[in-house]
């Protein structure tokens, strides 16, 4: 009987078929994949295959072909096979390849971090000119995930993420190839239990967007949904709550159109509930998204809230009311409580915020950086102490930024624990993304430092920085990942 290969990634629109070797169908493959096991070729390769000319994905032609032995994929061909590679098992080094700090030998010269530039980005991933709607989440590394959308053949989009900064690519898209009809929006990914997840906006057929939910790993899948509500969805986030696969989510009902470009929407941009979802069984299409349960009933946010792990609770923080709201939620009855909430002064006027924790002791430090206004905004700083029962303590406020002649957006936060300071990323006209650095109380420290061509950015408590690159090209926009890591002082 002839055996089908899971595609996951790959079209099977004009499959082929391997007789001989074994009855496998293979569509088109994916070339860009890090390591063999992730190339569906190697299906068609022995057990244990050593030999120097395997089945492998054909860049040029996306199909399976015979070609020389490269086992991380890096388009070098191993050492034993006559190649140049050094390491077959790392696609970060191979001869040709800048050489920057990362303790490893990049260019196969035999010494690695030589001659590197300590500040200087690197590329880590180029998701290519059909790419869309990049994000990339998470707080903590190896918790930051870039997600991002791209035509699927056949029809509709598919929603690929990739761990950052290893770039090592897993994707949702598996889930998605029944559904030549989806448009994914908004997407927010982050990993779980040897998979992905995502919640993502879908507006085909529901143009006013709907909340969608989907698990891909570990050899399970899961798809749900909330269903098109006239109100519509928009701008997604969410976290696991500890407690097994649970998680909270949380998005805005308000139709997705309203909330597409954020500094555009920003003038417009009306009150909407924030609403919250309780993911029970994130791996389980049957029970992995609850009845959505309303936070506030006027949210005025351009873009996602920030949703937080806090132990076996979750924290959301969102603009509301005119001011700033944070809320430690937990699982309960089938359902989302509230267990603290408050609200933060000094950041009326807020029409965007991103969070981060600090541990302190048993409790924690909660830093708030808030957008406020619309073009032109001025960015200010909250920091209040929330202890182990989820109680919020009393906020300090200080300036981050003054309002300018351009736009000051897309801001992020994370404590650095190596030089105990916080850092505060967000995007300026150029594009450029603009760094800073406040100490524990929120001070300024130093002048804000840019990095001109990238268009976002998020840094981590390691003290790495993860940003977006898109450049045009005679083809379209290219987009790209980069990366400084925090060991290589990127404050």
């Amino acid at each position: 009987m002839r055996r089908a290969v899971p595609l996951g990634l790959f079209a099977l629109a004009g499959a082929c078929t391997f007789g001989g070797l074994a009855e496998y169908e293979i569509g088109e493959c994916n070339p860009n994949v890090d390591s063999k096991d992730k190339d569906v070729c190697n299906a068609l390769n022995p057990p244990g295959d050593t030999s120097c000319t395997p089945y492998q994905c054909d860049p040029t032609t996306r199909r399976c072909a015979p070609l020389p032995r490269d086992d991380d994929r890096d388009r070098a061909a191993h050492v034993e096979c006559g190649g140049n590679d050094c390491d077959d098992t790392d696609g970060n080094k191979k001869p040709g390849l800048a050489e920057w700090c990362d303790q490893k030998d990049n260019d196969c010269n035999g010494v690695p971090d030589d001659n590197v530039d300590a500040k200087t980005p690197k590329q880590v991933k180029d998701i290519g000119e059909k790419a869309s709607d990049p994000v990339i989440t998470g707080e903590t590394q190896p918790d930051m995930f870039g997600a991002w959308t791209a035509p699927r053949a056949g029809g509709g989009k598919c929603l690929y993420s990739t761990p950052l900064p290893g770039g090592t690519g897993s994707s949702a898209c598996a889930l998605l190839t029944d559904e030549p009809n989806f448009e994914p929006r908004h997407a927010y990914a982050r990993p779980l239990s040897g998979g992905t997840a995502a919640l993502v906006i879908g507006t085909s057929p529901c143009t006013q967007g709907e909340l969608l939910y989907r698990f891909a790993g570990s050899g399970q899948a899961a798809k749900a949904t909330l269903g098109c509500a006239p109100a519509g969805a928009a701008l997604p986030a969410f976290a696991l709550s500890g407690v097994g696969d649970q998680g909270i989510g949380a998005y805005y009902e308000v139709p997705y159109a309203q909330r597409k470009e954020p500094l555009s929407a920003c003038p417009s941009a009306g009150p909407a509930p924030l609403n919250v979802v309780l993911i029970d069984d994130a791996k389980s299409s049957a029970s992995a998204l609850g009845s959505p349960q309303p936070l506030v009933t006027d949210a005025t946010s351009v873009r996602p809230p920030s949703v937080l792990s806090l132990g076996n609770r979750v924290l959301v923080v969102s603009p509301a009311g005119g001011d700033v709201g944070a809320w430690v939620l937990e699982a309960s009855g089938g359902g989302v409580q509230t267990v603290s909430t408050t609200t933060l002064p000094g950041l009326a006027g807020a029409r965007a915020v991103s969070a981060s924790l600090k541990q302190d002791g048993a409790g924690f430090q909660l830093a708030v950086v808030a957008e406020i206004g619309c073009t032109p905004q001025k960015l200010a700083l909250a920091l209040l102490p929330l202890d182990a029962q989820g109680t919020f303590g009393t906020p300090a406020v200080g300036q981050v930024a003054a309002a300018s002649g351009g736009f000051q957006t897309a801001t992020n936060v994370a404590w650095q624990e190596a030089s105990k300071e916080w850092l505060a990323t967000w995007l300026v006209d150029g594009p450029a993304v603009r760094s800073q650095r406040l100490d524990a109380s929120g001070k300024l420290v130093g002048p804000a430092s840019d990095l001109q061509g990238f268009v976002g950015a998020k840094p981590n408590p390691a003290g790495d920085l993860m940003l977006l690159k898109a450049t045009q090209s005679t083809s379209g926009q290219k987009l790209e990942f980069w990366f400084v890591p925090g060991a290589c002082g990127v404050t």
